[in-house]
């Protein structure tokens, strides 16, 4: 018997959550890595909020590798992406993760 273990829906959100972490932090592009299982066996919802957490944490990256220009864009697409999610998704603070990436992209 070959069971998928953890569940694709509880290793999604497990993915998010370290997105997460990584995000508060300031661990943009290990932010993004750790979205792969959210990206490729969570609900359309977890999906889309995983691909608006990628994109934040690509405003932030690029930020980090002074591009504002392209940090700014990135987090406009993020916010649009994050919008119908907001303010929480699976436990995920997703107005405190837009709100530290806006001010570390503000700073």
């Amino acid at each position: 018997m070959d069971e998928d273990w953890p569940p694709p829906a509880a290793r999604a959100r497990a993915s998010l959550w370290a997105a997460e972490r990584h995000l508060r932090v300031g661990e943009y592009a290990a932010a993004g890595d750790s979205l792969g299982n959210a990206l490729s066996c969570g609900s359309p919802g977890t999906v889309a909020v995983g691909r608006g957490l990628r994109q934040l944490a690509a405003a932030g990256y690029r930020m980090q590798a002074g591009d504002p220009f392209r940090a700014a864009r990135l987090l406009g697409r993020a916010r649009t992406q994050l919008a119908p999610f907001l303010p929480c998704y699976e436990e995920v603070d997703l107005d405190v993760l837009l709100d530290l990436v806006t001010a570390s992209l503000e700073s």
